[in-house]
């Protein structure tokens, strides 16, 4: 076992993606630098340690800017995890040494047609993961770590508890969901079992891993993100939406997009305090918001409900309306010209039988 595998050993109680992740970073940062991850390497002295680490950030340094600070911390947290511990200028100077922060992809905004249009074309499993997702704020990687039993559709609005250990900061939370996700949720459940089963015999459908399923897995959704990504993918493409930054190459419109569309919708009524607990936004997660009890909350997401509404959104009629004021202009323009023409022909209608009458009297 190499010094890799020794390290993201002692993060198994993290999700696998962060245990990915930093795999991901230390294979790269031993194969940028040429050497092996044994315990030979943790024998150098510092100043080899900080040559390997510049090395590597040359390698890095045109990616994006959150991708690129992420894999230096998983480096700097292995060499802390073995006793080397450099000191924090030399990892801040490097950080700063490229002006670009933030994130590099340009973002498209997600739009409640461009929801409707993609759950037209899905099955039950994507109905159900798409509005959960756009009327709760979740994230994908706690909704699909979730068990059914927090999920509570009995109450008004319905609501899900959330524990700490599946979501991302490691804080407990509740959120809601609306009533049209609550159908969906009640539509997939009734199909799971028998959608598990199907895909247990078929490898040629998207949501398949080399790994049999069980059938009667407490969670909602048990599936990894990869097919789910996949499937949403596919959807953007469909309704045409599948722009791609040429940066990057990611999606411009990603699922997580379905996060941020519940976060603006919801501000719109919401006090922030709250909507920022929902959402799941660690600044909000102190012992101060601790006390929030589901009824606290349930009142004002109420009230925002008519903004989460997708299905049975109002549709937009800008574009008809302004179609409709071009009619009524022309049909005002239009009568005007008939009433002009209308007065000229009485005028000279009577301007003929005016004439008549003087003829009439000449040859009397």
């Amino acid at each position: 076992m190499n010094e890799i595998e020794k390290f993201t050993n002692k993060f198994k109680d993290r999700s696998i993606n962060t245990v990915k992740t930093y795999r991901a970073a230390l294979i790269d940062y031993f194969e940028a630098i040429h050497k092996e991850p044994n315990k030979e390497y943790l024998k150098q002295k510092e100043e080899e340690y900080k040559k390997d680490i510049e090395t590597y950030w040359k390698t890095i340094k045109n990616h994006a800017p959150k991708t690129r600070n992420m894999r230096i911390y998983c480096v700097k947290s292995f060499l802390m995890r073995n006793g080397i511990e450099l000191k924090t200028m030399f990892y801040r100077d490097l950080l700063d040494s490229i002006k670009e922060k933030g994130a590099i992809t340009q973002d498209n905004v997600l739009t409640t047609e461009d929801i409707q249009k993609i759950l037209a074309h899905g099955n039950e499993k994507d109905r159900a993961v798409i509005l959960v997702l756009a009327t709760s704020g979740m994230r994908i990687g706690e909704l699909l770590k979730m068990k059914e039993d927090s999920l509570h559709l009995d109450h008004d609005p319905p609501y899900l508890y959330l524990p700490g250990n599946i979501t991302k900061n490691g804080y407990p939370r509740f959120t809601f969901i609306t009533n049209e996700a609550k159908s969906a949720v009640i539509a997939w459940q009734l199909v799971k079992k028998d959608y598990l089963k199907k895909v247990q015999h078929k490898n040629n459908l998207p949501d398949v891993i080399n790994r049999k399923r069980d059938v009667n897995d407490p969670r909602l959704f048990p599936f990894s993100y990869s097919p789910i990504a996949a499937r949403w993918t596919n959807f953007t493409k469909i309704i045409g939406k599948d722009e791609r930054d040429p940066r990057t190459n990611r999606l411009k419109l990603h699922i997580h997009s379905l996060r941020s569309w519940a976060n603006t919708k919801l501000g719109d009524t919401m006090p922030d305090m709250k909507r920022n607990y929902i959402i799941g936004h660690t600044t909000y997660l102190s012992k101060e918001y601790d006390k929030f009890k589901e009824a606290d909350i349930a009142g004002d997401y109420k009230d925002a409900m008519v903004n989460l509404a997708i299905l049975e959104a109002n549709p937009n009629l800008s574009g008809i309306n302004e179609s409709l004021k071009e009619k009524d202009a022309e049909i005002s323009k239009m009568k005007k010209h008939i009433e002009d023409m209308d007065m000229q022909l009485r005028k000279l209608l009577i301007d003929k039988l005016t004439e008549d009458n003087k003829n009439k009297k000449k040859k009397a």
